[in-house]
C-alpha cells in the first residue's frame, strides 16, 4: 500500500473512531441522562426508561445488568408499547451522569397512578402509598419532588434512579399506566421554580372548572339571598343552594389531593356522595319548582342512588369494569330521562320555567350520555369509540381549556339561576298584588269590629279585636235603632283569613239589614242563618245576638257561641245549633234586667282557648277571674298568655241608669 495512502486511511479512522464511540455508546445507554454535558440548571428525563414486569429487590441495586431490559417511554401507555394490561408490580430504571461539584440534586416526578417506592443507588428515598405485602388500596396520583442524594467525588459520577411501581389488579384499565406529565432533575432551585411552574400550569389548565365553582358559588349566594327575601320560604331556593355546595365541595378534595397521597377508594366514595347529593337536590329542586307531589322524585332518586353504588362496586367489591360502567350508564341515563320527561310535560303545558330549566338540562344530560357511551364503549374494545367524548373536546383552549361537560354543567346551572329570579319576580308581583288585597281586607276588617268605643244614653261599650292573621273571622257589631235600643251581635267565623273575613263581612251586612226592624234576636239569627246558607260556605258561625232597651232589659239567643258574663258570673244560656249547618233551627230567647252599674261582657272563643308554650289552655277559671276588667285588658292577657292562634274579640257593656236619667230633662208641670 502507498504511504500516502495508509497516512490517508489513518487519519480516517482517528477522525471517525470517537464519534463511533460516542454512536455505540448512546445506543447502549439509551437510559442514561448527562446533566453534564446539557451545562443547564434542570435536564428533561422524558427519553426511554429501561422497563421490567415483576418483582425482584436486586432491581434497585446500580450495579444491576438491565441491558436486556426493554426501553419505554414512560409518558406513553403500556399497552401501545407492547405491555397490555400490565398490573401488579414493575419496575423502571434509569441513569443520572451528575456533574463534579453539583451541590443538590432534585428530581421532580409528574402524576403517576400507582403507589411506587424511589431508589437512588440501591436506597430506597421516598415512597407514596403501601405495596405488598401490606394492605396496598391505590392512592390518587399527585406530582412530587424528591431529593437524590450525592455522594462526594472529584469528578462526573453516575447516579441510577430505580421505581418499583405496584398497581391492584382491580384498578386495570380505571387508572392510567404512565406518567402524565414531564420527569425532570436538576439543581434544587431550578427544579422548585420548574415545579411552582408546573403547579401554576396545571392550575391554569382547571381554569374551566374554578370558573364553573365560582359562577355556582355566585349561584349559591343570589339562591340564599333570594330564599331571605321570599316570604313564604320557597324550598326550591335551598335546593338549588345544595346543587351548588354539592358542585364546590369537590374543590377541597382536588386541593388535597394536589398535596397528599390520599386512598384512591376513599376519594372516589366522596365523590360519589356530593354527586349523588348534587344530582337528588336538582330532582328535588324540578319537583317542588313544577308543584309536583314529593313521590315523583322517588323513582330517579333511586336511579341516582344505584348509580354511584354501580361505580362504587369497583372499588370496593372489584367488580369488573364493564360491568359498573354499563350499570352506571344505564341508572344515570334512567335518571335523566326521568327528570327530562317531568320538565318536558310541563312545559307542554304552559310552563315557562320548565322550557328554560328543559334548555339547559337537556343540553346537559346529552353531554352526560355521550360520556357514558363513550366509556362503556371503550370498555368494550370498541374501536375510535372515545370519540364521541365530548370530555376530551375542548370549546376554547385559550387562556385555559374549557370543555364541552364544563359548558353544559354552567348552562345549566345559569338556567336554573335565571328560573329562580324569574320566579322571585313573579312572586314579588304577586305579593304586591296580596298587600292590595290585604289592604282592602283591613278596610273590610274595619267594618266587622267597630274601632271606637260607644256611649248612648245609659250605655257605654268597647271593643277589643286581635286577628290570629292579617285578618280575621270574627265580627262584632253594636247597631243603635230609633226607639234607642242596642242590638249586638259577636260571632266567629270557622278558620282564619281573608275567607272567613269575607264570610263575616255578609254577615255583618246581614245584620245591618235587620237593626232597624222591630225583631227579636232569635229571628235575627235565623235570617242570619239563611244568609250564610245561600253562601254555600264549607264551615259555619257561632254568633251572640242581644237586643238591650233603653230600660236595660236584655233578650239573648245564641247559636254556638260561648255564654257572656254578668259582673264576673257566667250566665247561663241555652246554646242553639251554630249558623250555616240546617235550614230551620231553633233559637230559645232568653230575658233579663241589667242592675245599676253592671258590666256585660261578651268574648268569643280565643280567648278561652289561648294556649301556654307548654300547651296549657288559658280556661274558663281564668277567662271568669278577668271578666270584669275592660275589653283591651282581658284581649291584651288572652294574647300574652302564648302564640296566639285563633282571632280574639272582647265585647263590654256597661250599664248606668244614673247617667241616663241625668241626660234626660225634668218634666215642667203643667207643661
Amino acid at each position: 500500500m502507498p504511504r500516502y495512502k495508509a497516512f490517508f486511511l489513518l487519519a480516517l479512522i482517528s477522525f471517525l473512531l470517537p464519534a463511533l464511540s460516542r454512536g455505540a455508546a448512546s445506543t447502549t445507554r439509551t437510559d442514561t441522562f448527562d446533566l453534564e454535558a446539557d451545562r443547564l440548571p434542570l435536564t428533561s428525563l422524558n427519553g426511554p426508561w429501561r422497563f421490567h414486569p415483576g418483582d425482584n429487590p436486586a432491581w434497585a441495586q446500580p450495579n444491576f445488568d438491565d441491558h436486556d431490559w426493554h426501553a419505554l417511554k414512560a409518558s406513553q401507555d403500556w399497552p401501545s408499547q407492547g405491555y397490555t394490561e400490565q398490573n401488579g408490580f414493575a419496575w423502571f430504571r434509569f441513569r443520572l451522569l451528575v456533574p463534579a461539584g453539583t451541590p443538590s440534586l432534585l428530581l421532580q416526578l409528574p402524576l403517576i397512578d400507582r403507589n411506587f417506592q424511589l431508589f437512588a443507588n440501591g436506597k430506597l428515598i421516598a415512597q407514596v402509598g403501601n405495596l405488598p405485602p401490606q394492605p396496598s388500596p391505590a392512592v390518587v396520583p399527585t406530582p412530587h419532588l424528591f431529593t437524590v442524594p450525592l455522594e462526594p467525588s472529584a469528578g462526573p459520577h453516575t447516579v441510577t434512579i430505580a421505581l418499583r411501581m405496584y398497581f391492584p389488579p382491580m384498578f386495570v384499565g380505571v387508572m392510567q399506566n404512565m406518567l402524565r406529565g414531564g420527569v425532570y432533575a436538576g439543581e434544587a432551585s431550578a427544579i422548585k421554580r420548574q415545579f411552582a411552574l408546573t403547579k401554576a400550569n396545571t392550575l391554569l389548565a382547571h381554569g374551566g372548572e374554578y370558573t364553573l365553582d365560582v359562577v355556582v358559588a355566585v349561584v349559591a349566594i343570589a339562591s340564599l339571598i333570594l330564599y331571605w327575601f321570599d316570604r313564604r320560604r320557597q324550598g326550591f331556593y335551598l335546593w338549588l343552594v345544595c346543587f351548588a355546595a354539592a358542585q364546590v365541595l369537590g374543590l377541597p378534595l382536588y386541593q388535597a389531593e394536589r398535596h397528599w397521597a390520599i386512598n384512591y377508594a376513599h376519594s372516589v366514595l366522596y365523590s360519589a356522595v356530593l354527586d349523588f347529593a348534587g344530582s337528588a337536590a336538582v330532582i328535588f329542586l324540578v319537583v317542588d319548582l313544577l308543584n309536583l307531589p314529593r313521590s315523583r322524585a322517588l323513582v330517579p332518586t333511586i336511579c341516582m342512588l344505584l348509580a354511584e353504588i354501580s361505580a362504587l362496586q369497583l372499588v370496593f367489591f372489584h367488580t369488573p369494569l364493564v360491568w359498573a360502567d354499563s350499570l352506571y350508564f344505564l341508572f344515570v341515563t334512567a335518571m335523566y330521562a326521568f327528570v327530562a320527561i317531568m320538565l318536558f310535560r310541563a312545559w307542554r303545558a304552559g310552563n315557562i320555567d320548565a322550557g328554560v330549566l328543559l334548555l339547559g338540562y337537556g343540553f346537559s344530560a346529552i353531554i352526560s350520555f355521550l360520556i357514558g357511551l363513550s366509556r362503556f364503549l371503550v370498555d368494550l374494545n370498541v374501536p375510535h369509540a372515545e370519540v364521541i367524548n365530548p370530555f376530551r373536546v375542548n370549546i376554547i383552549d385559550q387562556p385555559f381549556a374549557v370543555t364541552w361537560d364544563e359548558t353544559g354543567n354552567m348552562i345549566f346551572t345559569l338556567c336554573m339561576l335565571g328560573v329562580l329570579a324569574h320566579r322571585f319576580v313573579r312572586t314579588s308581583r304577586e305579593r304586591e298584588r296580596y298587600a292590595s288585597a290585604l289592604q282592602a281586607a283591613h278596610e273590610v276588617q274595619y267594618q266587622l269590629v267597630p274601632s271606637n268605643a260607644l256611649t248612648l244614653g245609659g250605655f257605654s261599650t268597647e271593643v277589643a279585636y286581635i286577628a290570629a292573621e292579617e285578618v280575621g273571622g270574627d265580627f262584632c257589631q253594636v247597631l243603635p235603632r230609633a226607639d234607642g235600643s242596642l242590638l249586638i251581635a259577636l260571632g266567629d267565623v270557622s278558620g282564619k283569613g281573608l275567607r272567613a273575613a269575607m264570610l263575616g263581612t255578609l254577615c255583618v251586612g246581614a245584620l245591618r239589614s235587620v237593626a232597624e226592624e222591630e225583631i227579636g234576636p232569635a229571628a235575627a239569627l235565623e235570617r242570619l242563618n239563611r244568609a250564610i246558607l245561600r253562601t254555600e260556605y264549607a264551615g259555619f258561625v257561632t254568633c251572640l245576638c242581644a237586643l238591650i232597651s233603653p230600660s236595660g232589659v236584655v233578650s239573648l239567643a245564641n247559636a254556638g257561641h260561648l255564654s257572656p258574663y254578668l259582673d264576673g258570673i257566667e250566665l247561663s244560656v241555652e246554646a242553639g245549633l251554630p249558623l250555616g249547618i240546617v235550614n230551620d233551627p231553633a233559637y230559645a230567647e232568653q230575658t233579663f234586667s241589667l242592675p245599676e252599674g253592671s258590666r256585660l261582657t261578651i268574648l268569643s272563643d280565643g280567648v278561652v282557648e289561648a294556649r301556654s308554650a307548654s300547651g296549657e289552655l288559658f280556661g274558663f277559671d281564668r277567662t271568669k277571674h278577668i271578666s270584669q276588667q275592660t275589653a283591651a285588658e282581658i284581649a291584651a292577657k288572652a294574647q300574652l298568655y302564648g302564640p296566639q292562634q285563633d282571632d280574639i274579640t272582647v265585647l263590654t257593656l256597661d250599664w248606668n241608669l244614673a247617667s241616663l236619667l241625668q241626660s234626660r230633662p225634668l218634666a215642667v208641670a203643667g207643661a
